[in-house]
């Protein structure tokens, strides 16, 4: 047993954490029961509270997951991939039964990265809020992803004629569009874009 003043961490046999101890008495423990296809976590505090977390695997590179929290409230989500495609899609419900369907494609400037293709989140009311999304590159040569001419990112939200567009040329300078169609010329080098519930998004610099 660990002294009062310090901390202590226990792996299992094979280096996995099992049980996390600081000084002030309290821990987290790590209970893990793993088969061919799927592994089950139960991470228990000294309060007494337990969140489960199930991921299993399905055919055809398919994977589910499922958290559920001390206070049972469970979050599912499955994710189903088209490699002919490219396109993944990943269907998360909620634990008020919201349920958010991501659909996203390969990148067209880096394959091994995604892009969102589309993005719909519907309640248990029937509420349903769609966004369209894609992404169009222009490179001086096909074959080097760095040799970038033109980015084209664009959005279209809830099936209105709400649209923001963002074209980067290759000096990293950005080109908005907005709602209002009106064209704005950003002259110094974007670093971090931030979309917000308004349009259109903010720019962080």
């Amino acid at each position: 047993m660990a002294a009062a003043s310090a901390s202590a961490i226990a792996p299992t046999h094979v280096g996995l954490l099992e049980r996390d101890e600081d000084a002030a008495g309290g821990f987290t423990e790590l209970a893990r029961k793993l088969s061919a296809d799927s592994v089950n976590v139960v991470l228990a505090t000294a309060e007494g509270r337990a969140t489960t977390y199930e991921v299993a695997r399905g055919a055809a590179e398919s994977e589910g997951r499922r958290t559920v929290t001390a206070a049972g409230l469970a979050v599912e989500s499955n994710r189903a991939e088209d490699a002919g495609r490219g396109r993944t899609t990943r269907r998360t419900t909620g634990p008020d039964g919201t349920v958010t369907t991501v659909r996203t494609v390969r990148d067209p400037r880096f394959p091994a990265a995604d892009v969102m293709d589309s993005m719909q989140v519907r309640t248990p009311g029937d509420l349903v809020s769609p966004v369209k999304g894609s992404r169009t590159v222009t490179l001086a040569d096909s074959a080097n992803p760095f040799s970038l001419l033109a980015q084209l990112d664009s959005l279209v939200a809830d099936r209105r004629d709400v649209e923001w567009t963002g074209e980067r040329d290759g000096d990293g300078r950005l080109r908005q569009r907005f709602p209002s169609r009106r064209a704005v010329d950003q002259r110094q080098p974007v670093r971090v874009l931030r979309l917000r519930s308004g349009w259109p998004p903010r720019q962080r610099r």
